[in-house]
């Protein structure tokens, strides 16, 4: 089995890059050029080191693959992708990862409960945000930190998910 070393050097070889082309991407990515250093690359890609919670997910991002595939969970270096065909965003992943996992009638219960709680914000979004349940105010802050087209493209999933699994209901 390849290590995770191994993966981001195939896939950075695969795209032509030396290390240091690497380390710009990310560098750019995580918005500090100190954050990450050659060394670590290539400690990471010699298997002496493990990436970072927060480093994993941006490499997987510049590297056009997914954590799954770094961790060597799939063989498919390919982005996991929506029905539309977009490439979900790396953030979503493991709650996508975790949501497959679940039997049918679980990951409806817990879709539509996402989706409740997504029809709330929004009827809660005209009201005074200190008279909020703490429980949402929470989730909102979390949420609000996503990108519009994220939270959106979550909405989506989460829609596509329930259609899906109707569906199956139906045929069943």
């Amino acid at each position: 089995m390849e290590t995770i070393g191994q993966r981001i050097k195939y896939l950075r070889k695969k795209r032509g890059w030396s290390q240091e082309q690497l380390l710009i991407q990310v560098r750019r990515q995580l918005g500090d050029f100190r954050a990450f250093h050659r060394v670590t690359l290539s400690r990471i890609e010699n298997d002496h080191q493990q990436p970072s919670e927060k480093l994993l997910p941006v490499l997987a991002q510049v590297l056009g693959t997914t954590t799954d595939y770094l961790l060597g969970l799939t063989d498919d270096p390919r982005p996991r992708q929506d029905e539309a065909g977009a490439a979900v965003p790396p953030d979503l992943e493991p709650l996508i990862e975790r949501l497959s996992r679940l039997e049918p009638e679980e990951r409806r219960k817990v879709v539509d409960g996402f989706i409740h709680i997504l029809d709330v914000m929004q009827d809660l979004a005209e009201a005074d945000e200190d008279e909020w349940p703490p429980e949402i105010q929470e989730f909102v802050q979390l949420f609000d930190q996503l990108p519009e087209e994220q939270r959106a493209r979550f909405r989506r999933l989460l829609e596509e998910e329930v259609a899906r699994e109707q569906g199956h209901s139906a045929v069943a």
